[in-house]
């Protein structure tokens, strides 16, 4: 409870390896560290130190620890909302309903970042299949920020079961995504989520249709990681998306992000 930034972060460094698990008083004294709204009182190093020392010190399923790390998915600091995920799958056991809904919550925070945070912290705390965490970062693979439907795109292949179609279908929409980092994201996230020769996920890409070249590679991408070698009909939408190639013969780098209008 010092009121010295440095005092509080080296309290929050000594606790864990003096304190046993569940310490009551210990637990308390870090998640008041966490949760300071002063900005007097409050420093980078100080809230980073308490947020990795409550794993070692915590109960799992502590209300008011998931509630104070889950506020720091709002922080100011990019390094602080990143711990914040990590440190949630510590407190919280996968499918924690108070974590989860902490976390949903946050999808729909009016600051980009925070839903990046959120979107991220889904894969920490979700169990791996869960519907509903599905269900909500599809949703943001539509998010009108390309940092929201990348992190969604990339969580989405490793929330879901290889094969679901819910999530497959969302990372294929993305492949027709106007930046080049969503469109890299999708064709990774199909590769992931598609089956062997995935007959539905096939159907799904080579019905895809769009005007600009670079869109057109992204789909090529993906459809020769999903394809059954030797496919006629593949072969024929193979033929006609490299036929509609723009005579420009510039190359996107490799990660580089473009929002070229439909022609």
């Amino acid at each position: 409870s010092d009121r010295d930034p440095a005092v509080r972060r080296g309290a929050a460094i000594v606790l864990p390896q003096l304190a046993v698990r569940g310490d009551r008083h210990a637990v308390d004294e870090v998640t008041t560290c966490i949760e300071v709204v002063d900005p007097d009182l409050r420093s980078l190093a100080s809230r980073l130190a308490a947020l990795e020392a409550i794993g070692p010190l915590a109960n799992r399923g502590d209300d008011r620890v998931i509630a104070a790390v889950a506020s720091c998915l709002e922080d100011p600091s990019d390094t602080v909302r990143s711990k914040a995920q990590t440190v949630l799958g510590v407190v919280a056991d996968k499918d924690d309903r108070r974590a989860v809904a902490a976390v949903r919550a946050r999808i729909l925070h009016g600051d980009p970042r925070v839903r990046q945070a959120a979107v991220r912290a889904m894969r920490c705390v979700a169990k791996r299949g869960s519907q509903g965490a599905i269900s909500a970062i599809a949703a943001c693979c539509e998010d009108p920020d390309c940092r929201v439907r990348i992190a969604a795109v990339e969580v989405i292949a490793r929330v879901a079961w290889h094969g679901d179609r819910q999530a497959l279908f969302a990372a294929t929409a993305c492949l027709v995504d106007g930046e080049g980092l969503v469109r890299d994201a999708a064709v990774e996230a199909v590769d992931r989520l598609s089956e062997t020769c995935d007959a539905e996920a096939m159907t799904a890409l080579t019905q895809l249709r769009h005007s600009s070249p670079w869109v057109r590679e992204s789909m090529i991408a993906a459809i020769r990681r999903v394809e059954k070698r030797g496919d006629p009909h593949v072969q024929d939408v193979l033929s006609t998306l490299l036929k509609n190639r723009s005579s420009c013969q510039k190359i996107r780098a490799p990660g580089s992000v473009d929002n070229l209008a439909e022609t």
